[in-house]
């Protein structure tokens, strides 16, 4: 397809914030990725723009200086802008670049953050303070950004006057954890993000619309279930009862330690007065044996007998109390809507995209059941994976982030 006679504003904009961040992490050539080089410089010079399913490519390149929720939505916005516009009359390409984005702008709930960006490329260019400066005088003031037809170069130093790109870079580096938005021309932008949330949620623009997400244990445990071919890895973090009980390992049936692709489960013991790292596996496998056992299940019931095998998947860490002391604290500073104190934390690695997913649940202390489970953003579940990591960095829990060149928040 031939490129279009202007650029669209929203692509130069983004690829400005990206060059920044780019910038920030003194690269003169990017890390390896599925983004080449070329490609790259068209995204920064807005000739170009990835498509929704690179956001998360995006996000690990500058993490964690960048949301990956809101380079994922604002990718969305480039796309639903884009539709009906690829033509060749400038004047009538912007007018639809236009249009599309005030009939997203007004599915927004106001307020949002990524209205009042929008809000910004909307309004008329006179109502911008920077419009008496010099070099925008002779464009058509009474225009929006979007409705420009000026040449290339001219939309970038029209958006680098009116600070368009500082403003996208604000948005973009901002964790974008809730909002809300009934714009119908976002439903089929957000289908394409390859994540983790493609399958913990039914719909995928909500998921990232509305974390972080709130369930029923019940629903935490089907969820678990119906996805445990979709894990590779897991780490969960808590105490002793929530974790190795009979009561636990009768609802948790941890079936993804079953799956061929697999990998490993680590479990961190938060209690004081625990024996052995062995003594815990054992008890564990002892408990979850007997469950799979009385299960009415017969393919649960089956799988107690590989029990001793599938063991090996699993691993038990005791900490030290100065450890303790410093997940403790980490685990009370997790806001969350439950009257209980956040007590466990648990992270899944996604087979394919390697997405990490947290979540979070005050587990009341004599049912040893969690009475809601609180779902992470993208993000935040990171942000957490690296806390974890760093205090208990001697067990390399998550491998993967031991080989980002970014630096703990």
């Amino acid at each position: 397809m031939a490129r279009p006679p202007i650029l669209n504003p929203l692509a130069i904009a983004f690829g400005s914030a990206l060059k920044r961040f780019r910038k920030s992490r003194f690269f003169e050539d990017l890390p390896k990725t599925s983004i080449t080089s070329n490609y790259y410089r068209l995204i920064e010079s807005g000739q170009n723009h990835p498509s929704v399913a690179k956001a998360m490519v995006i996000a690990r390149l500058f993490e964690p200086d960048i949301s990956y929720e809101a380079t994922a939505m604002f990718l969305a916005i480039i796309a639903a802008s884009e539709e009906g516009a690829h033509l060749e009359d400038k004047e009538e390409r912007a007018r639809r670049i236009h249009s599309n984005v005030a009939e997203i702008f007004h599915g927004i709930e106001r307020g949002d953050k990524l209205g009042t960006l929008l809000a910004f490329f909307l309004k008329p260019i006179c109502e911008f303070q920077a419009a008496n400066s010099t070099g925008l005088q002779e464009i058509a003031m009474s225009s929006s950004v979007l409705s420009l037809v000026e040449s290339n170069d001219k939309m970038r130093e029209v958006i680098d006057q009116l600070n368009l790109n500082e403003r996208v870079f604000q948005f973009l580096s901002s964790q974008y954890a809730s909002a809300s938005s009934r714009g119908a021309a976002l439903d089929n932008f957000f289908e394409q993000i390859p994540s983790v949330y493609k399958w913990l949620f039914d719909s995928l623009k909500e998921s990232v619309m509305h974390l972080p997400t709130t369930f029923g244990a019940e629903t935490s445990w089907q969820w678990e279930s119906n996805n445990a071919d979709k894990f590779g890895s897991f780490v969960g973090v808590g105490y002793r009862d929530h974790i190795t009980s009979t009561e636990n390992l009768e609802r948790y049936n941890f079936q993804y330690l079953w799956q061929k692709d697999f990998g490993h489960a680590t479990f961190v013991i938060l209690d004081e007065d625990v024996e052995t790292e062995d003594s815990l596996k054992k008890e564990f496998w002892k408990n979850l044996t007997d469950a799979l056992q009385r299960s009415n299940d017969e393919m649960l019931v089956s799988r107690s007998a590989s029990a001793l095998k599938i063991a090996e998947k699993t691993t038990f860490v005791k900490v030290s109390d100065g450890h303790r002391e410093k997940i403790e604290e980490l685990l009370q500073s997790i806001p969350c809507d439950g009257t209980l104190p956040v007590n466990s934390l648990w992270f899944f690695r996604a087979l394919g995209d390697g997405a990490i997913i947290s979540a979070v649940s005050p587990i009341d202390p004599e049912s040893k059941k969690a009475s809601i489970i609180e779902f992470l953003t993208f993000s935040e579940s990171r942000r957490l994976a690296w806390k974890i990591d760093e205090i208990l960095e001697e067990y390399l829990l998550f491998p993967e982030l031991r080989q980002s060149h970014a630096k703990i928040p």
